[in-house]
């Protein structure tokens, strides 16, 4: 699947491949027994006569497993590729969806290609490999034998299915990578996130005349993840060649987590303050709660329970665009600024990056000293 600059929530980390951090979705668990099913129901109708060593549903759940592992598979191709031609990713994420490879670095077009190119190419592989490979399995029980075919199958599809030329879909980014070598990549983006919508709305029609829940779910898909690719595309110009630091708020009042509601409601009273950084128990930056929540809150309940209290810090050198890219995922209106060594720099807030796109910034040397904290409360 497409590659994406924007971290995952609710994941869990699992192991490295290549050093790259791989991470489990939490909506794994709602997909994995529904895909156990299907597969389950798919093997007894391939091989109804099969006297199974396990149970269909065992076979069901190893496909579905075996499945994901493929999927990985397609976004380490993604990865490997994207750090050979100088790129960093971040992680890869497995969804309930498919996988997202996510990379900082916005690579030159041809070089895009060639990483977009590689995981539809690699699920293409794996399918061949298990449907054209038959013989080699024959010594296998007819149930797993079953289960490979479909799992073969289905990459096909997938790697097919990616090819085709809509965000937020590989085929998309190839599109979009060719277009750019001409046009540039803000023109490319537009023209592709177009063509991306249209298929969508294409998918729609051939849903409802069909009555096909499955393509209205990809029109959906294909639709939004279009018209966010677009609106990241324009972020990025809109906020080029500036930093967090460019938008931050010097001035932060600081709380432990474990500060009640109501001791921190008088905190931000008494320093005339609108929001707050959360200290854990370390006295590391780990969110911002604000006078809003608070005042929703039980007087009693430790501030470090609160949404936005867990959102994570940005590092003040980080791009503007990544900044309200965290804080749109984290649905926050703030988060902590923190320099390269862990220290409080200040506060960056929705607000202050839309001042910043809409008047304009220079950054100044004095703009990347750090600021000292105000003293905690």
């Amino acid at each position: 699947m497409a590659f994406e600059d924007d971290r995952v929530a609710a994941t869990w980390r699992i192991g490295r491949v290549y050093g790259i951090p791989i991470r489990l979705h939490a909506s794994l668990a709602l997909i994995l027994p529904v895909m156990a099913i299907f597969f389950a129901r798919q093997i007894e109708q391939v091989a109804p006569q099969a006297s199974f060593v396990l149970p269909a549903l065992v076979w069901g759940a190893a496909s579905a497993v075996v499945l994901f592992a493929s999927v990985l598979v397609h976004e380490i191709a993604h990865s490997v590729m994207a750090v050979r031609l100088g790129g960093h990713v971040r992680g890869i994420t497995l969804l309930f969806l498919g996988g997202v490879s996510e990379l900082d670095d916005v690579l030159v077009p041809r070089r895009e290609a060639l990483v977009t190119l590689v995981g539809p190419l690699a699920s293409l592989a794996i399918g061949g490999v298990l449907l054209l490979g038959r013989p080699l399995f024959a010594g296998l029980p007819i149930d797993a034998q079953a289960s490979l075919q479909l799992v073969g199958a289905l990459n096909l599809v997938l790697g097919l299915f990616n090819l085709v030329p809509a965000f937020p879909l590989d085929g998309g980014r190839l599109l979009r990578a060719i277009l750019a070598m001409r046009f540039g990549r803000l023109s490319a983006t537009r023209i592709a996130a177009f063509i991306g919508k249209v298929l969508a709305l294409g998918f729609a029609v051939v849903g409802v005349r069909w009555g096909d829940v499955t393509l209205l779910i990809v029109c959906a898909f294909v639709y939004v993840g279009a018209q966010r690719e677009a609106e990241g595309v324009e972020l990025d110009e809109a906020t080029f060649g500036l930093r967090v630091l460019d938008a931050t708020s010097r001035t932060a009042l600081t709380l432990p987590a474990g500060t009640s509601v109501g001791a921190a409601a008088a905190s931000l009273h008494g320093a005339s303050a609108d929001s707050a950084v959360v200290l854990d128990a370390f006295g590391r930056p780990v969110g911002v709660v604000g006078a809003a929540a608070l005042g929703a809150s039980p007087p009693g309940v430790p501030i470090g329970y609160l949404p936005g209290a867990r959102a994570g810090a940005i590092q003040r050198d980080a791009p503007l665009g990544a900044a309200l890219a965290k804080l749109r995922a984290a649905g926050t209106r703030a988060l902590p600024v923190i320099a390269a060594t862990g220290i409080l720099v200040g506060v960056i807030r929705r607000e202050d990056v839309e001042r910043v796109l809409v008047r304009g910034v220079t950054p100044t040397v004095a703009q990347r000293e750090p600021a000292a904290p105000s003293k905690d409360s």
